[in-house]
């Protein structure tokens, strides 16, 4: 959070008689260790630390996690500390479907899907996604929602992929693709899937991104034949079909 955006913030909690508790003072992450299907992760709240296995990838999600816990023990005050099990238990089962979805196959490239829609967003996936790209390669399958700067969009992404596709059947915005990595042009959410799964082979990687319905169409594709990793459940591509 910028500078401004804190003031207000404090300001409002003064205002309001409201304890405000700031990331950095009286939580933080302390490490986090990340795989493919999540992160291994140590927060500390207040004088207590907590350790936890957390099926979301990307440190963001990490720092949510903790401001979450610090929020419940807030709520619950000094009198009712968190209960270990049930913190562990609850992050465990943490579901956040199409953010770092990891879908897999056998002798087929894994799939990533997020719903990664702007700047900042595609910034905290690129920062989640670059470790684990390093040494395979990356197609990236993407869209872009009417007004949205797709260069700006792809400038953290494009660094990470040796091919980048991009789905004309979905509504896009007039924002031009960086000129030292041209987009691909595919009519179908189906024919970008096939076309990136060639380029990169079975131990490659694709990473689906930039709205809802591109997300929700390839999952739709992709779930009779992979298999959902960390935020297995979700099957109802319904709830995103507005990009």
């Amino acid at each position: 959070m910028d500078a401004a955006a804190t003031a207000v913030v404090a300001d409002r909690a003064a205002a309001t008689g409201t304890r405000l508790l700031a990331y950095g003072e009286h939580v933080e992450v302390l490490s986090c260790r990340d795989d493919l299907d999540g992160q291994d992760l140590v927060v500390r709240i207040g004088s207590a630390t907590y350790r936890a296995r957390l099926p979301l990838r990307g440190a963001h999600q990490a720092v949510n996690a903790a401001l979450a816990l610090a929020a419940v023990d807030t709520l619950l005050g000094p009198a009712r500390p968190l209960d270990v099990a049930a913190t562990q238990g609850a992050l465990a089962a943490a579901q956040v479907p199409g953010r770092t979805e990891r879908l897999t196959c056998p002798g087929r490239p894994d799939v990533v899907l997020d719903v990664a829609h702007n700047e900042d967003a595609a910034r905290a996936l690129a920062a989640a996604m670059a470790d684990q790209c390093a040494d395979v390669p990356l197609a990236l399958v993407v869209a872009a929602s009417p007004g949205r700067d797709l260069a700006r969009f792809l400038r953290p992404l494009l660094p990470l992929a040796s091919a980048a596709y991009l789905v004309a059947s979905e509504r896009r915005s007039e924002g031009a693709a960086a000129p030292d990595a041209p987009l691909i042009r595919v009519v179908s959410v189906t024919d970008a899937l096939a076309a990136a799964e060639r380029h990169v082979g079975p131990d490659g990687r694709i990473l689906v991104t930039g709205t809802h319905r591109l997300v929700a169409a390839a999952r739709g594709e992709l779930r009779p034949t992979w298999s959902t990793g960390a935020a297995a459940g979700w099957d109802d591509t319904r709830r995103y079909a507005a990009p």
